[in-house]
């Protein structure tokens, strides 16, 4: 007998007899053939900020098959391989589960999968940079108040708000990174915003 995968079988035992005996009765047996075992090794994952570079991921079965991954949230990571190698995408901020299985062959069992947790924070960006060297007013139209929040090293100015013909209808000395001015009394129309630092 010759095994070649897990599962059971029926094996029948017969003799068709001769000519001095009649044939015998079939006896049938049943036998059942257990896959071989296999683990994984997958350790924890390092947290990731969005434009990172690709992680490669690394899970090994003790029995040398390929180990496939997998993500649970693909808005915040994706998984991105070949044959030979895998590695995780960053796609977005948040939280996913990456998991590692190996469904197993005719000779080994199905591995139990192992999960681990990856947390994608926001990254910086150029756009991060450059709010952080400019001076930003919103939000833009104004319906009650106006916020402005200063540029990296600024922290005192006067502000000044103009009519769109040119006259000036408000101005004050404003101080701290992030301020607000009451808007609401304004009627709608198009104004102008005028940041004049200290000495000028």
């Amino acid at each position: 007998m010759i095994i070649g995968s897990g599962g059971t079988a029926i094996i029948t035992a017969l003799q068709s007899g001769s000519l001095d005996y009649t044939a015998a009765p079939n006896v049938t047996q049943s036998i059942t053939v257990t896959k071989l075992p296999q683990t994984l090794t997958f350790g924890s994952l390092p947290a990731m900020k969005t434009g990172d570079p690709d992680y490669p991921l690394t899970a090994t079965s003790s029995v040398g098959l390929k180990v496939r991954f997998t993500s649970s949230d693909v808005s915040v990571a994706l998984i991105e391989g070949s044959m030979t190698s895998d590695s995780i995408h960053v796609v977005g901020v948040g939280t996913t589960l990456i998991a590692a299985s190996q469904q197993g062959t005719d000779i080994y069992a199905v591995a139990t999968p192992i999960t681990q947790t990856l947390i994608v924070t926001r990254g910086t960006t150029d756009l991060d940079e450059l709010s952080e060297n400019a001076t930003l007013f919103y939000p833009n139209p104004v319906t009650d108040k106006l916020t402005i929040s200063f540029a990296k090293g600024m922290s005192k100015a006067v502000v000044s708000i103009f009519s769109s013909t040119g006259g000036e209808m408000f101005s004050k000395e404003i101080s701290g990174t992030l301020s607000e001015i009451d808007m609401s009394s304004v009627a709608p129309g198009l104004y102008i915003v005028k940041i004049t630092l200290p000495g000028g």
